[in-house]
């Protein structure tokens, strides 16, 4: 289950109801900490209650990649992209149509395009033997023909670039997809 924290944006328009949708942006580029956290706005999560009294259940919308990567080259960005050509990243509009916490419920993105942007918060180093955990944020769906990764430098040329082709890759609400180690 994904997990973690933040305040709504300045302008206050992390989500808005109208018409029986939420309706929210998911960005193209997504913060990494040195942790290994997503970034603030990343991860959105939707509550479905019966009246006021209910508790609130929250799942998150979309699921997570990630990558444990070796080598030896210094990363500063990472491109995830789709093979399938699934929008990672857009204008969302999500159902609020009795599905909600399913993994049947209905997310159009609009907009956008098949690829995400993992900025690190610092040019890191990887190490040649202890691996370093990566987290994209994806919409449940995507992922399905496989992706490509490409590591840039704090220049932007890319240093590594390698593909997963697998059709065993299944992106759900709320989880991790969890990728073997790749040396790059």
């Amino acid at each position: 289950t994904l997990g973690g924290n933040g305040s709504l944006p300045a302008d206050g328009a992390a989500f808005t109801n109208f018409n029986g949708t939420l309706k929210f942006k998911l960005p193209q580029e997504q913060t990494v900490s040195d942790g290994g956290s997503f970034g603030q706005g990343a991860s959105p999560a939707v509550a479905y209650m019966e009246d006021y009294k209910s508790p609130a259940q929250f799942k998150n919308v979309c699921g997570a990649v990630e990558l444990n990567l070796t080598g030896t080259c210094y990363v500063s960005s990472i491109v995830l992209s789709d093979l399938n050509g699934a929008k990672l990243w857009g204008d969302c509009e999500l159902a609020l149509d009795g599905k909600q916490g399913t993994d049947e419920q209905t997310l159009n993105i609009t907009g956008g395009s098949n690829q995400v942007i993992l900025k690190l918060e610092k040019e890191t180093k990887l190490s040649a033997t202890d691996p370093k955990t990566f987290v994209a944020i994806v919409p449940p769906g995507s992922m399905s023909k496989g992706f490509t990764v490409k590591l840039l430098d704090a220049t932007g040329k890319a240093v590594s670039f390698f593909t997963v082709q697998n059709t065993q890759v299944v992106t759900s609400r709320s989880k991790v997809t969890c990728m073997k180690q790749a040396t790059v």
